[in-house]
């Protein structure tokens, strides 16, 4: 009865939140119809196919090439990538010498030297891609005011959330691509604002921009801006598609490995369940089928009682000497250790002997009182032990009730 009122409980507990988001939602909606403060972005991400994609998703390796193509060709004039280091590139195919020989195209400041000034040098592998500008201000200096932002997390920060249903089933089939869809989408959404849309001075109209309708980045793709040494096509779509790919990777290089090793563990978990509840099943399945027999073992034979047989001792009565009253574990080993062991023999035994029963088992004068050998007769013919938890002990083996 808990577990059912604990999962009424719970039921009607996620009810009233599905209740309270779709009339939030609706509100929401309502409000936005009315002239209320929109919701951003005004169109949801696409929804794109990555090779990443799943539990069982993969980096495209020449995908990640192309990208990093295009963010050294277009994206680093003025975007950052500050945590991601040139010696990472060799996750993506290159070797070692090939990382050196690209790391060297770049120019970092280092120092101080003996002298105490800080001096240019061309990049090693340890180091990280260089800023484009000195500092933020300097970046929004040159771009109307707004710096733009670093690419090393960016595929994770600019992840709009799905909304409900889509959230819960993105739960099950571990969607993380939510980043490189917005990217993606916000890289190709550029279009003519609608009519009656307020576009600033230097701002460009994109319903996918989750800060708002316009934002100050003018579109930095156009077709056929970088060659592709592999033949794939030169244009925005592609371009968009390696970019997003790219800057996911620089985000979360470990996203495929986290995934596999996710999955394998709920595998594992899976079939730890399994052989749980078969070990359970198997356990449970011999006690039931123990008390079974036991309780079919204790049906009296209507024939035999009818010409009054003697009671058969583990049949018609259990012969415990435990059972009687006064008798617990501590004394019954000392009565077996002397040869007492049975019903019979405390029934056949005379006062004289049970005084004396009573002197060896340092339990003075209690057979007599306690009337060892009346409640010895009584369980042989049959009847219930005096103690209460005797009784429920008897009655789970014979399967009777008194």
């Amino acid at each position: 009865m808990e577990l059912k009122s604990i999962f009424t409980g719970l039921s009607g507990t996620l009810a009233g939140l599905t209740v309270g988001v779709m009339v939030a939602f609706g509100s929401a909606q309502a409000a936005e119809e009315e002239g209320g403060t929109p919701h951003y972005p005004i169109e949801h991400p696409k929804h794109v196919h990555w090779s990443f994609g799943g539990p069982f998703g993969h980096w495209d390796v020449g995908q990640l090439q192309r990208g990093l193509k295009v963010y050294k060709e277009v994206c680093s004039a003025c975007h950052s990538l500050n945590l991601v280091a040139f010696r990472n590139l060799e996750e993506l195919g290159y070797s070692e010498e090939q990382v050196k020989a690209f790391a060297a195209e770049y120019t970092v400041t280092d120092g101080p030297n003996a002298e105490g000034e800080m001096f240019d040098r061309a990049a090693v592998p340890s180091d990280r891609f260089p800023a484009p500008f000195p500092n933020e201000e300097a970046a929004a200096y040159a771009n109307n005011g707004a710096a733009p932002p670093d690419f090393s997390l960016l595929a994770k920060a600019r992840a709009p959330e799905r909304g409900f249903p889509t959230f819960i089933f993105d739960i099950f089939t571990l969607y993380a691509e939510n980043g490189p869809d917005y990217i993606y989408s916000l890289l190709t959404g550029y279009q003519d604002a609608p009519e009656g849309t307020d576009v600033p001075d230097g701002s460009h109209y994109n319903p996918y921009f989750v800060g708002g309708p316009t934002l100050a980045m003018a579109p930095p793709l156009s077709e056929e801006i970088v060659s592709y040494d592999d033949g794939s096509p030169e244009t925005v779509d592609q371009y968009a598609r390696d970019v997003a790919a790219f800057m996911m990777w620089a985000a979360e290089p470990s996203l495929v490995e986290r995934k596999s090793l996710g999955f394998k563990v709920m595998i594992a978990l899976l079939l730890l369940a399994i052989l749980f509840y078969l070990s359970k099943k198997a356990v449970w399945s011999a006690l039931y089928n123990e008390g079974s027999a036991s309780a079919g073992r204790a049906a009296p034979a209507p024939a035999m009682a009818a010409v009054g047989s003697a009671p058969r001792a583990g049949v018609d009565f259990i012969d415990d000497i435990e059972l009687i009253d006064g008798i617990g574990a501590t004394i019954a080993k000392r009565m077996k250790s002397k040869g007492i062991n049975s019903l019979a023999k405390i029934a056949a035994m005379s006062v004289a002997e049970l005084d004396k029963l009573g002197e060896a088992v340092n339990a003075r004068n209690r057979p007599v009182r306690e009337e060892w050998q009346v409640q010895a007769r009584e369980l042989i013919a049959g009847k219930p032990p005096r103690a209460a938890i005797d009784r429920a002990k008897v009655e789970k083996l014979l399967g009777k009730k008194f």
